[in-house]
């Protein structure tokens, strides 16, 4: 009888560790906190009411930068026992088709995300730790300060968006949007997404995670009409005044009472000195030319807003209009030279980031080349060809070489030198695709 016991109770122990549940150990190289707007969410999938009218967390989400984690082997989900830190999840994690049970959408992300960062984060720990990234960048609050309203969000303030939040976290974030069908067709912000080193730390989001459906879904504009003059808003005076310049060259008169004040038709007066002429005593010709300032003036008008327009009303002429706008937006000399000064350190300590495309890295350096060439600052072409090449990372040393060998450095275009190393990068992310991918530990 007690050999029979001894020999039930090593089959019950072995059966209870044949059946527990496997634990995987998945690497991972940083996190994705996915925070989700839900007035876009309700608005295209419908959900309980009242609509929440704050960011929510979609999930946390371990990844890494050459493959897609998710469905990792792991521990099974189990209910959560304390009452407050069920409220408080519920509270920053609902599941808006019912916030009243939220457990099914926990359980989810814990199956197909959780998982995959066991190794550090056991579940309880894995939902502590979105809740602390959550509550350490509160969205709506960031955009409401700088008069954004996630619901309203159109093309022209998508950039915007970006650039409050960077400033705010000093890191590159990442944004999806989604179209609504609906006529009229509106792009809508969908979710806003941050990333983090495993220990929680905020870094800029990897640029071969990154969404692209912001652009891909962006509604096609019409574009600008040729009767119609540029609108200046704060953040656009360069672009402004290139177009608005070429608006206003079209009548030559008018552009020059521009730059040089207004055309007034004098006479001689009865000291012999030039007077000048009253409106009436004007020839057509003449008041035509006088008529230039007002023209030029309504035509800069119109593009104003009501804000900009104030601040240039009293003026009396076209060229004090434009000169003042010219240095409420540009600066005197001495704010001139601190943009300079400003771009010109910029341009010296640029980098290029890790895991950052050459076209984004393009980008940001074209913007401080611009900037420095508005203001009258600029590099010969050989310079900024090889501040380029210096910006690059380790790991194009290779390719470096094969440039810097059969071409004269001196003659080589920007374009050209920015158009190879986009070659190189399209074909080294082929081969990368064309490998097997690596298979998970079970």
């Amino acid at each position: 009888m007690a050999n029979n016991t001894t020999s039930l109770f090593f089959l019950l122990i072995i059966f209870t560790v044949v059946t527990l549940p496997p634990y995987h150990e998945s690497a991972f190289d940083f996190f994705k906190l996915v925070q989700q707007w839900p007035p876009t969410f309700c608005e295209l999938h419908g959900c309980a009411q009242p609509i929440i009218k704050t960011f929510t967390i979609h999930g946390l989400w371990p990844d890494n930068y050459t493959t897609t984690l998710g469905l990792c082997t792991g521990r099974k989900f189990w209910s959560f026992k304390d009452t407050a830190f069920i409220q408080n999840l519920t509270v920053r994690w609902p599941n808006l088709k019912d916030p009243s049970n939220s457990e099914p959408f926990w359980l989810y992300e814990w199956k197909k995300h959780g998982t995959c960062s066991e190794n550090l984060y056991p579940q309880e720990a894995y939902f502590k730790l979105a809740m602390q990234l959550y509550d350490r960048l509160n969205l709506l609050e960031v955009l409401a300060k700088s008069n954004i309203n996630p619901g309203a969000i159109s093309n022209h303030l998508l950039s915007q968006v970006n650039n409050s939040l960077v400033a705010y976290t000093g890191k590159v974030l990442d944004f999806r949007c989604q179209l609504n069908q609906r006529t009229p067709p509106r792009n809508l912000l969908k979710e806003v997404v941050s990333c983090y080193n495993p220990s929680g730390s905020a870094i800029d989001c990897p640029v071969s995670q990154r969404s692209n459906s912001c652009n891909t879904h962006r509604i096609i504009e019409e574009g600008s009409a040729t009767t119609r003059p540029p609108l200046l808003k704060n953040d656009n005076y360069s672009y402004w005044k290139n177009r608005i310049r070429n608006f206003l060259r079209q009548d030559t008169h008018v552009w020059y009472v521009v730059e040089n004040g207004p055309i007034i038709p004098m006479k001689d007066g009865p000291d012999g000195t030039k007077i000048p002429k009253g409106i009436l005593e004007m020839n057509a010709h003449e008041a035509h030319l006088f008529s230039m300032d007002d023209k030029a003036k309504n035509i800069i008008s119109c593009g104003l807003d009501m804000n900009q327009y104030n601040r240039v009303s009293a003026c009396e002429t076209a060229k004090e209009m434009w000169r003042l706008l010219e240095v409420t937006h540009k600066g005197t000399n001495q704010v001139k030279e601190t943009k300079i000064n400003m771009l010109v350190q910029q341009y010296e300590a640029f980098k290029m980031k890790e895991h950052e495309s050459i076209n984004e890295m393009y980008s940001r350096f074209t913007l401080i080349i611009n900037g420095l060439k508005l203001l009258g600052k600029t590099y010969p072409e050989k310079e900024v060809v090889r501040k380029v090449l210096r910006s690059l990372p380790k790991r194009w040393e290779v390719k470096l070489i094969v440039i810097q060998e059969p071409k004269d450095l001196n003659v080589l275009k920007l374009e050209e030198l920015v158009g190879s190393l986009m070659t190189h990068e399209s074909r080294s992310r082929s081969m990368t695709r064309k490998k097997p991918p690596l298979r998970r530990r079970t």
